[in-house]
């Protein structure tokens, strides 16, 4: 899965941690893409991540296999057989993509939610 966003945001409260690529902010309409990345650490989560997106095929609790983040976009790689890559790209000033990285690492493991 392919597109650009245009809005990127993020989430925390708590032990709950979000990332939303959206390519309208806000839509409602159902088939405007979208990636909404979600962890919670509550509870034991055998490293699952929750993954939406506006299509179908890319919904459920997944491990995140490898991750690249860069200012530009992010590609990712789903732990699962097939549909496994989704490809995001957008642009983020420095600022936003330093606070997006902190919730991307802590999204996938690679930093506990307590750093």
């Amino acid at each position: 899965m392919k597109f650009h966003a245009n809005y990127v945001s993020t989430s925390v409260s708590g032990d709950y941690y979000q990332v939303l690529f959206e390519e309208e902010n806000d839509s409602t309409k159902s088939d405007s893409p979208y990636l909404l990345l979600q962890r919670q650490f509550e509870i034991p989560d055998n490293g699952m991540c929750y993954v939406e997106t506006h299509d179908e095929e890319y919904i459920g609790h997944f491990r995140l296999g490898r991750i690249d983040f860069r200012s530009d976009g992010i590609f990712i790689e789903i732990d699962r057989s097939s549909n496994r890559e989704i490809h995001v790209k957008f642009s983020l000033p420095i600022t936003e993509f330093e606070k997006t990285l902190l919730v991307i690492k802590i999204l996938s493991g690679e930093m506990g939610d307590d750093e």
